[in-house]
């Protein structure tokens, strides 16, 4: 029955007209049907599942506070389901998409533990899984992208070392069912090279925390990640006078850009957090709000990224900062007429 009363509405979507409707008509109706019938799991799992999908697709279409709610039902129907008795292996791909998505909300949003708390809860209904079903290999491949998931993370909370064992775990797991003729390679050759690839950079990324020349002479295309990444690992580790020098460095580096102005002021803002001295917090925020002003005056407008970003805990209680993030909300004022001819 549900199936059925679904279909037309689903089929919107493969159709690829109005997938947010399709989303939103088939999540109410599932809904309806799990109260109608609470002792079918089936209703609720469908409706989970529902929401997760509606939560990523409001993701990719900029909306990650609408994003997170949908995603938090989702994962919230599936603990219900879990705390329930019903086998977590059944639900172990849905449970732990709906998590990873969750997760990836919060690495939109800029709030980094957030984000890991989600990919953590991912990762063990994966382990859970795979242990009670080591030959399943689907079940093995949400493993990879969950260890794909929070070596995204730890690149974005500055600990390029622990990202780099995530994608290396990854890839050895992949590998694996490649070599043993359970995995088409063609099917996720995009997959692999880029795990590759993240791999590779991780690696450029430690050289480049512990050298400053190192990372400007990487390729142009790779510097401004490099920057940020060895500013905010420096940060991290206290290391201030570096973190700042570095977050000079990349400012230099794009005067009128938004998001290099962006990610230098985070620099700064970590290096406020990080510094002992009082003077020295004082400074480093100053100059972090100066940046973010000329990052919002050259364009910078992500007020939902602004309002959750945990690099910028420092500058939170200033009435500075507070004003330009109130600016944002309220959007540009309109013109008003000069009087002039």
């Amino acid at each position: 029955m549900a199936l059925g009363a679904c279909a037309p509405i689903l089929s919107r979507w493969q159709h690829g007209r109005d997938a947010e409707t399709a989303y939103r008509q088939a999540r109410d109706l599932r809904q309806r049907l799990g109260e109608q019938y609470p002792s079918e799991p089936m209703y609720r799992s469908q409706l989970a599942l529902t929401c997760s999908h509606l939560g990523s697709l409001l993701l990719q279409t900029g909306r990650p506070k609408e994003a997170e709610e949908e995603c938090r039902k989702s994962v919230a129907l599936f603990e219900k389901l879990i705390a329930e008795n019903y086998r977590e292996t059944d639900f172990c791909q849905l449970v732990s998409g709906a998590y990873n998505t969750l997760g990836d909300v919060g690495l939109s949003l800029g709030d980094v533990p957030a984000a890991h708390e989600a990919f953590e809860k991912s990762l063990a209904v994966c382990r859970n899984a795979t242990q009670i079903t080591p030959g399943d290999v689907e079940a093995r491949i949400q493993l990879a992208r969950t260890y794909d998931e929070l070596g995204r993370c730890d690149l974005a909370g500055y600990e390029p070392e622990k990202a780099r064992d995530w994608y290396e775990k990854a890839r050895a797991i992949l590998r694996a069912l490649e070599k043993a003729g359970k995995l088409s390679t063609a099917e996720y050759a995009d997959w692999l090279k880029g795990l590759d690839d993240n791999v590779t950079f991780c690696g450029s990324a430690q050289k480049a925390v512990a050298d400053l020349d190192f990372a400007l002479k990487q390729p142009a295309d790779q510097i401004h990640r490099l920057l940020v990444t060895r500013g905010g690992t420096l940060a991290r580790r206290g290391s201030c006078p570096e973190a700042a020098a570095t977050a000079e460095k990349l400012a230099e580096r794009g005067p009128k850009d938004p998001a290099v102005l962006y990610d230098a002021c985070c620099l700064f803002a970590l290096c406020s957090a990080a510094a002992k001295d009082g003077t020295l917090q004082a400074r480093h925020a100053d100059r972090a709000v100066r940046l973010l002003e000329q990052a919002i005056r050259h364009g910078y407008k992500d007020v939902a990224h602004l309002e959750r970003d945990t690099d910028l805990t420092a500058l939170r209680k200033r009435a500075d900062f507070r004003k330009l993030l109130d600016g944002l909300r309220e959007g540009p004022r309109p013109e008003q007429p000069s009087g002039k001819p």
